[in-house]
């Protein structure tokens, strides 16, 4: 797990905001009713897992939003990023019952920090989603007697680099989204659920206008855009709209190689965690080099069925020549193209409704091209010909 180091006047500097926020927060709040001893170690804390969360992420730090109580009440960190500090590494990460109906809190991502002052150092542990705790927590009562639900920690992901946590919470964050009815102040709506695109002249007309605007947008991808994209986006359309997500979520995570449509790993990574049917992908990986193997695992939570997908190894991608090719990743990162490929193995076998048909951007690229030449077109004649001959043989023969 990531560790984030802490600098003796970054310590000092999370007691001073500590303190302000405590005294914003009496002034604005009435916390007659909770009965946490020490809270002000406790917000001392929180500060501090905040700040290793920051730096994590490489943001800056603004001091003066931490210690208000906007900052106490508002996102810890970057755009939908809440921390939970702890002490100790066995403790969970939870939501407070008054959460779990806070529909802007459900889509945050929850990240647990570990706080260790005496190593000047935190661990960036792991994280869940707001719904995911909320739905999979155990309800118990916290120290301060208000009530919570805990996750347990087997469910947690591992924290693995800033880019890829920010973008896999995001993508999470978006579909939950885009599944639930939000507050009116909010400026996000569900996606619409309508009949496909091709499905009459008026849906059709209706997707036409609708692609003709995302085609004009430089924000989409560059294969999308400008007349020449203006079929794909409507392609986009249709796939969105089977899936019932964004077609801007579709669009961004929506590649097109060899002339085939494939999506990137972590959206299908994204797509297995967030579906709200399995506990969180976790990779089982044995040996090294040439005998490095993956084996992708997931807990169906309706039954407790644990789902093992196929195991891929090195030896797999040397024979199927995905390791062999030029410029090919997995000579240069196989620990990360073995987890992708082991996910998108599980995904196929598992959700296949959802991944409607489409291979990772990194299956279509090992598979090379294959052109296929025609036979040369027989002749009427020849083939009459063929007939009358094989009726001859057969008449002679009785």
């Amino acid at each position: 797990m990531p560790v984030v180091k802490l600098s003796s006047s970054l310590v000092e500097s999370c007691k001073q905001c500590a303190a302000q926020r405590d005294q914003n927060r009496r002034n604005s709040v009435d916390y007659s009713s909770d009965k946490t001893s020490d809270k002000g170690i406790w917000s001392f804390i929180g500060v501090v897992g905040e700040i290793a969360l920051i730096q994590y992420f490489g943001l800056p730090i603004d001091w003066e939003y931490l210690s208000t109580d906007a900052g106490f009440g508002g996102v810890d960190v970057g755009e939908f990023w809440e921390v939970r500090a702890t002490t100790k590494q066995s403790n969970r990460l939870f939501l407070w019952d008054d959460e779990t109906c806070n529909q802007k809190k459900l889509s945050y991502a929850w990240s647990k920090v570990v706080v260790n002052l005496e190593a000047l150092e935190c661990d960036v542990s792991g994280w869940a989603m707001g719904y995911e705790i909320a739905e999979h927590g155990k309800s118990a009562q916290y120290d301060c007697k208000r009530g919570s639900r805990f996750l347990d920690n087997q469910f947690l992901r591992s924290h693995a680099n800033p880019h890829a946590d920010h973008s896999s919470a995001n993508l999470l964050r978006l579909s939950f989204l885009n599944k639930q009815p939000m507050e009116s102040t909010s400026s996000l709506a569900p996606a619409p659920q309508t009949s496909s695109v091709f499905s009459g002249i008026q849906q059709f007309e209706d997707a036409q206008r609708i692609a003709k605007a995302l085609a004009s947008s430089t924000l989409i991808p560059p294969q999308f855009q400008g007349q020449q994209g203006f079929a794909n986006c409507l392609v986009a359309l249709e796939i969105a709209n089977r899936m019932r997500m964004s077609p801007f979520q579709v669009m961004q995570n929506l590649h097109i190689i060899h002339g085939r449509p494939s999506w990137s790993s972590q959206f299908i990574i994204g797509l297995i965690n967030g579906c709200g049917r399995f506990s969180p992908l976790r990779y089982e990986i044995s040996g090294k080099g040439d005998t490095l193997a993956c084996t992708a695992v997931a807990t169906e939570l309706n039954t407790g069925e644990e789902l093992r997908g196929p195991e891929v190894t090195m030896a797999m991608a040397k024979r199927e020549g995905w390791a062999t090719k030029s410029g090919s990743k997995w000579a240069t990162m196989p620990e990360l193209m073995i987890r992708y490929r082991a996910a998108a193995f599980w995904g196929r076998l598992f959700i296949p409704e959802l991944l409607v048909g489409i291979h990772t951007q990194e299956e279509v690229m090992d598979v090379e091209p294959v052109s296929i030449s025609e036979a040369p077109a027989t002749s009427v004649a020849d083939l009459n010909a063929k007939l009358q001959g094989a009726a001859t043989d057969s008449d002679e023969l009785f």
